[in-house]
């Protein structure tokens, strides 16, 4: 018996209706999959995540420089150093003092800003931090400043800090325990 050509027309339709269904659940499944990966890189450009470092106490605290730098110049002498950091965000760690015993430190500095914010820390042995300076373009230090700090048993550091590409010069002098070198 020979099927009427509508309901040949009608059958054809229904397993096509059924082919596609299934295929359209594979590529709506791979549309959810793939749309929010390519979505991902359409926002704002990601900030420097050094940049965030200048507010971080923890990371402020920690043992360690982390730090992007288009260019440093320094001269360590003794127990002094001078020098230009430029393009800094981030912390660097240039002071370290680990004493058998309580004692104290005198610290002389002079820093000028041309760009961006900074900041002189001291973090204790305890990860205590203390601000010495904190300038940006607009406030400048005019002569330069000492401080005595007690320095106690544990690991104590200065860190020159830095956000929004800073300009730094800078000269530290201090009596006790000798710097380290930067590397750009």
């Amino acid at each position: 018996m020979r099927k009427n050509p509508n309901d040949m027309q009608r059958e054809r339709h229904i397993l096509c209706k059924k082919r596609y269904k299934g295929l359209r659940w594979v590529v709506c499944a791979i549309l959810c999959i793939l749309l929010p990966v390519f979505c991902s890189g359409c926002g704002s450009p990601s900030e420097n995540p050094m940049a965030g470092i200048y507010y971080d106490d923890e990371k402020l605290a920690s043992n360690y420089s982390s730090y992007s730098m288009e260019d440093a110049e320094q001269v360590i002498d003794g127990r002094s150093m001078t020098g230009t950091f430029r393009g800094l965000n981030g912390m660097v760690m240039f002071w370290t003092c680990e004493p058998d015993e309580d004692t104290v430190a005198d610290i002389r500095y002079l820093l000028r800003v041309t760009g961006g914010k900074v900041k002189l820390i001291f973090v204790d042995g305890k990860n205590r931090i203390e601000t010495l300076a904190e300038l940006t373009k607009h406030t400048q230090m005019e002569e330069a400043e000492t401080v005595t700090l007690s320095v106690r048993d544990g690991y104590n550091r200065l860190k020159l800090v830095g956000t929004e590409d800073a300009v730094v010069s800078f000269e530290i002098s201090a009596s006790k325990s000798s710097f380290i070198s930067v590397r750009d």
